[in-house]
């Protein structure tokens, strides 16, 4: 019992220090200047972590069953571990570490090839695939059955090979570290490293988070041979590195204050400029802020009323590196842009240019011009440096009022309550004068298929598909915004449940089904 507790222990602390020493770096310590390399936007919730760590200890207490039988079996002569170096050098040494290496990398690509067969994959390897934007606590975020796939290469190694302790150790503790980065989410290699001849045959963060993410390529561990080889290599993975690598380390939201905006000309006629805007990342085409346009003279200025910030970007930002007037002022509010003339171009379009815009994260002006391509868009474009060095460039989307009829109507966004992702839109709204909701849409992940079924739901609704499938129904009014004595069906299990609804406030839906005196709720958010 003694030696189980010793190899149980090494194997615990060989992840909990390397996962955890990754975790607190990258997403603790040093989050600022790593968080630009995430490699998806998704934010990491406490449950997914919970659920990763839950399957990793079941993984140490079957890798550390393997070791011990290991232990025994060398003790009882069936092994070729040998303790004496002088047995065979220090050359074979080095040789077997270099050997198992890429031995294992063969053996993990195909024994990963076959966890994705159907029959295996919705039993057994979905557990790991549950982590679709994972983190460094997946490493042995494993199905039981699977771990025990992972660790028979172990058994294998030492019925084959003569290999020392120390070549063992090396081995798993280069292979921890490894499964580590491979799930890091951050990419922490240089640019150019996925396209060089001397490192390009490494697997990187990207590669393997792109294997979480669509599924079905990027299969190897330590080496993209195997991969190249056999053509499961996505192809859009080098690209995805260097769009990654390529990402400054700047406060996203410098990207929501280097803006403004626009004026449509259609023949003679202009476009009013005023009004309330959003402006999107360019490249993941999130939301970053809302500014409102305003006249100023023969001008125009444009104040922040909302920026939309991350979890790990604090609270609304104050201005600490400004100077004058704006120093330590909230940005929200600030005015951000000035000096802007209009100038009509030969295409009819109108250039806003001459203007200046603030970053409000370096306190520095930058020269700004902007395009307006039709009403309800506009692009931006930044300059700054000598010779206009260093340029930015960002799309806005007008923001129309419109009259809330009833404050339930509208669309919602309905989030997995495991690992808070999207799930489903769904449009709630009236049908001859009675309340109800229908799913708009589904966002799938990869090994869900594409325009899914309800195989277990009954009567009417049993083999209708989920997208269109009413949902909320035959609720009795309350007040206009509480709900009461309705049913819910969840498309997940086709079972249908009573249920009331009522607005947490005008943006979230607390919606609750009932199964006897237990009962589950969900907080839908609105979709602006």
């Amino acid at each position: 019992m003694q030696e189980y507790s010793y190899v149980f222990l090494n194997d615990f602390l060989r992840y909990a220090l390397v996962a955890g020493l990754a975790y607190a770096i990258f997403y603790g310590l040093f989050k600022k200047k790593w968080i630009h390399r995430k490699i998806q936007n998704t934010v990491l919730c406490n449950s997914q972590i919970r659920f990763e760590m839950t399957y990793s200890f079941s993984t140490i207490v079957i890798f550390s069953l393997v070791g011990f039988s290991i232990l025994k079996l060398k003790k009882a002569g069936f092994t070729h571990i040998y303790d004496d170096l002088a047995q065979y050098g220090y050359g074979w040494l080095i040789l077997s570490f270099i050997i198992i290496i890429i031995l294992h990398d063969a053996y993990f690509y195909w024994a990963h090839r076959l966890m994705h067969h159907p029959k295996l994959f919705k039993t057994v390897h979905l557990v790991h695939h549950k982590s679709t934007s994972p983190s460094p606590w997946a490493a042995y975020s494993f199905h039981p059955i699977e771990a025990v796939i992972e660790a028979a290469v172990f058994i294998i190694f030492v019925f084959l090979l003569p290999l020392h302790p120390l070549v063992l150790f090396a081995f798993t503790s280069y292979m921890i570290i490894r499964n580590v980065f491979g799930h890091l989410g951050i990419e922490i290699l240089p640019k150019g490293f996925a396209r060089s001849k001397w490192t390009g045959w490494h697997t990187t963060s990207v590669h393997h988070d792109m294997h979480h993410k669509y599924f079905n390529k990027n299969f190897g561990l330590y080496f993209s041979w195997w991969d190249r080889w056999f053509d499961t290599q996505h192809k859009n993975y080098l690209n995805q590195y260097e769009d990654t690598t390529s990402k400054e380390c700047t406060n996203s939201v410098k990207k929501a204050v280097i803006l403004l905006f626009f004026m449509c000309v259609n023949g003679l006629n202009a476009q009013s400029v005023l009004g309330l805007w959003q402006t999107y990342d360019e490249a993941s085409g999130l939301p970053l802020s809302r500014i409102r346009i305003s006249q100023s003279g023969n001008s125009i200025e444009g104040k922040i009323e909302k920026i939309l910030l991350l979890p790990w970007q604090g609270d609304s930002p104050i201005c600490s590196k400004c100077t004058g007037a704006r120093k330590d002022q909230n940005v929200v509010g600030m005015n951000l842009l000035d000096g802007f003339s209009a100038i009509e171009t030969a295409t009819q379009q109108t250039l806003w240019d001459d203007g200046r815009v603030l970053d409000y994260t370096s306190g520095q002006l930058y020269n700004c011009a902007i395009r307006l391509y039709n009403p309800q868009s506009a692009q931006i474009k930044g300059s700054a440096g000598p010779m206009g060095l260093f340029s930015f460039s960002m799309t806005m989307k007008k923001i129309y009022s419109q009259p809330q009829k009833h404050p339930l109507i509208g669309k919602w966004e309905v989030y997995d309550d495991r690992f808070n992702a999207l799930k489903y839109v769904v449009n709630v709204h009236f049908a001859d004068n009675k309340l109800q909701a229908i799913i708009e849409s589904i966002h799938l992940l990869a090994w869900e298929g594409s325009d899914p079924i309800c195989q277990s739901c009954t009567g009417a609704l049993k083999g209708t598909k989920v997208v269109g499938m009413t949902i909320l129904r035959s609720f009795t009014k309350k007040s206009d915004t509480n709900w009461v004595k309705g049913q819910i069906t969840d498309p997940g299990n086709g079972k249908t449940y009573s249920s009331s609804i009522w607005l947490e406030n005008s943006n979230v839906l607390v919606v609750r089904g009932y199964w006897g005196v237990f009962f589950r709720s969900q907080k839908w958010k609105r979709i602006e």
